[in-house]
């Protein structure tokens, strides 16, 4: 579907390498972060200590950049918005009548009113499955066009999923969403949300009924989200947990009782970046069991083996940056490598990445369940600006 519609309608990219204040609006408005963009400075002998992008953008735009490093940063910005992370959500059905009952009239116009004129991407393509009647998805591709989101080239094309599902035997409807650029997110969200909307207007979902989202500050403490996020490298039912390769956490300041030899962390330190084989039997783990590391996010190995297929991967999963952020960080889960047994080499990548991921988010959703019991999460905690962090529309 993907590669059909970018033959259909083949755009002329621009050559030009932007500079200057051009370049700080491109780069400001990307998915690039501070490890790609430190990258490119430390390659033109450019050191600084801090790596935050309002350090390093102004840098950055004093500089020429060559069509080398330039087409670094676009391999680096590709990368990312073609790898798929994946979003769970949940509300409570409230009805015996089925998913497929319940939907608008041709979900296809329904979906492609959603986007505004204005807007800097429009709906390319939009296919409607039903695998049952508890089962619905829906499959996008997007088309953005506007410089200010997309460093690289004026037009590009996204692809993005949207899965409801009622499980047979639950009162739980359960959105996937399945998105890669920031616009596929956002096209997911309107969809997800304009669904919901027509739910509880035809009574199936009960109009005080939210979308529960797991977000990072509706754990009650450190403590709790670091629990949260190890309890994904036990063993489930497809996954056997490896290693911890890679994590990404800031330093809690206000954290009184820092163990000695990590007392020079405090006030110093405002995050860390660990990468190495089996940092999960490291010294570092103490700080984060004592709740002294505002996690963030974990890279992790596993192996995988269920009837279709059996291999190895990496995933990639928690909340992003959260310790530098203000609004709500809502978790992800994306799987960045994945090699398949040699015996399951004609099985589909994608299907078993979309495979592991949903069994991700599954476990995701029952263990938050479990933290709820357990008084270890607060979901009507109130953000910055006293705004509840789920809404009905959120």
């Amino acid at each position: 579907m993907y590669n059909e519609t970018i033959e259909n309608e083949k755009e002329t990219q621009v050559p030009l390498l932007p500079f200057g204040e051009m370049l700080r609006s491109l780069i400001s408005a990307s998915s690039l972060n501070e490890q790609d963009l430190k990258f490119v400075l430390q390659n033109r002998g450019i050191f600084i200590k801090d790596h935050r992008k309002n350090n390093t953008i102004p840098k950055l735009t004093t500089i020429l950049l060559s069509p080398r490093e330039f087409n670094i940063l676009k391999n680096r910005q590709q990368f990312k918005e073609s790898t798929i992370k994946t979003l769970g959500r949940t509300a409570n059905w409230n009805s015996t009548k089925t998913i497929v009952q319940t939907l608008p009239d041709e979900c296809e116009n329904f979906a492609k009113n959603l986007i505004d004129e204005n807007s800097s991407y429009e709906l390319k393509d939009c296919r409607v499955q039903y695998s049952h009647p508890n089962e619905v998805v829906f499959f996008c591709i997007i088309k953005r066009n506007d410089w200010t989101k997309d460093v690289f080239s004026q037009t590009s094309y996204h692809e993005c999923k949207l899965t409801v599902i009622k499980e047979q035997d639950t009162n739980i409807v359960t959105y996937f969403i399945e998105r890669t650029s920031n616009e596929t997110r956002d096209f997911m969200n309107k969809l997800q949300n304009a669904l919901h909307n027509n739910f509880q207007k035809q009574g199936v979902i009960l109009n005080n009924a939210p979308i529960q989202k797991i977000l990072a500050n509706h754990f009650v403490s450190n403590k709790t989200r670091f629990e949260f996020l190890k309890f994904f490298t036990k063993k489930s039912d497809f996954l056997i947990f490896e290693k911890i390769i890679d994590i990404d956490a800031g330093i809690e300041h206000n954290f009184k009782e820092f163990p000695g030899k990590f007392r020079w962390l405090k006030g110093n330190i405002d995050r860390i970046s660990l990468h190495g084989n089996k940092i999960h039997e490291t010294d570092v783990m103490e700080l984060s069991n004592i709740g002294a590391l505002k996690f963030g996010e974990i890279e992790a190995d596993f192996k995988f083996q269920y009837s279709d297929a059996k291999g190895e991967c990496i995933i990639k999963y928690g909340f992003s940056s959260s310790y530098n952020k203000e609004k709500p960080v809502e978790f992800e889960s994306k799987i960045i490598n994945l090699k398949l047994h040699p015996n399951y080499a004609h099985v589909s990548r994608h299907d078993v990445q979309n495979f592991l991921l949903k069994q991700f988010q599954k476990k995701k959703h029952q263990l938050f369940e479990e933290f709820k019991k357990e008084k270890k999460v607060d979901t009507q905690k109130y953000d910055l600006v006293n705004q509840h962090e789920f809404e009905f529309n959120s």
